[in-house]
C-alpha cells in the first residue's frame, strides 16, 4: 500500500525510492505470530478462571486498545506494538471460540461448528486483503489508518455478542455454580425436557476428567502402547 510506505518507509540512497526495511516487515509478522500465540496461552487461563465471556470481552477491549495504537502510529515501534496487542486478541479469540464451541454445541453438530470457525477465520483474512486491496490506490496518509480502524468494529462486535450470549454451562458446573449451569443450559436448548440429564452428562464428564488428572502420569506415557498411535 503506497500511502502505508510514505507514512512508515525509509529511502534507497542509491534509487530515491520509498521501501519497507525488511527487518520491520519481518518482526511485524514474527512478533504478530508470537501474539498469536501468547493469546492463545492466556485464554486457556484466564477462560478456565473467570469464564468464557468475560475473557472475550477483555479480548474485545485488548483489541481497541490495540487498533488504537495502529490507528495513531506515528514509528515502526507503535505498529509493532499494536500488531502484538491486535495478534494475541486473534489467537486468544480462535482458542476461546473454539473452547466455547465445544461447551455449547450438540454432540452431532460440534466437528461442523468447530470447521465453520476455522473456515471463517481464513474467510476473514480473504476479506481483509480485499480490503486492503481496495485502498491501495488511495496515496493519502488515512488510507491505511481506514484499514487499520475497521477493526473497533469487529472490537465493539465482540464485546456485545460477549454480553448477550450465556455463559459456558461447562465452566459454570466446573465451578460448582449449578443453577447458573443450568440458566445456561435452558437459554441455549430452550424447554427441552432433558436439560437436566444435560447438566449431569457434563457433571459426569468433569469428574472424569478430574479423575484422569488426578491419576499419575508422565509424558513418556505419549509414546507407549494404544498412545503412540
Amino acid at each position: 500500500m503506497p500511502a502505508f510506505i510514505i507514512s512508515f518507509g525509509a529511502v534507497d540512497e542509491a534509487t530515491g525510492s520509498l521501501y519497507l526495511p525488511s527487518i520491520w516487515t519481518s518482526l511485524w509478522t514474527s512478533m504478530t505470530n508470537l501474539g498469536q500465540a501468547i493469546g492463545a496461552f492466556m485464554a486457556g487461563s484466564l477462560g478456565q478462571t473467570i469464564g468464557r465471556r468475560y475473557t472475550a470481552m477483555i479480548f474485545a477491549v485488548m483489541s481497541v486498545a490495540g487498533t488504537f495504537l495502529l490507528f495513531f502510529a506515528t514509528s515502526r515501534g507503535m505498529l509493532l506494538a499494536g500488531k502484538i496487542i491486535n495478534g494475541a486478541v486473534v489467537g486468544g479469540l480462535m482458542s476461546l471460540g473454539t473452547t466455547y464451541a465445544a461447551d455449547i454445541a450438540p454432540i452431532k453438530l460440534r466437528g461442523a461448528l468447530l470447521q465453520a470457525i476455522v473456515f471463517f477465520a481464513v474467510t476473514v483474512q480473504g476479506v481483509s486483503l480485499g480490503v486492503v486491496r481496495a485502498f491501495v490506490p488511495n496515496v493519502h496518509p488515512i488510507a491505511w489508518k481506514i484499514v487499520f480502524a475497521i477493526q473497533w468494529v469487529f472490537a465493539v462486535l465482540v464485546f456485545a455478542l460477549s454480553w448477550v450470549v450465556p455463559e459456558s454451562p461447562v465452566f459454570c458446573a466446573a465451578k460448582g455454580k449449578a443453577e447458573q449451569a443450568r440458566r445456561a443450559l435452558r437459554r441455549l436448548h430452550g424447554n427441552d425436557p432433558d436439560l437436566e440429564l444435560r447438566y449431569q452428562a457434563i457433571v459426569h464428564a468433569l469428574e472424569e476428567e478430574r479423575r484422569q488428572q488426578s491419576a499419575s502420569a508422565s509424558w513418556t506415557e505419549l509414546f507407549k502402547g494404544s498412545n503412540l498411535k
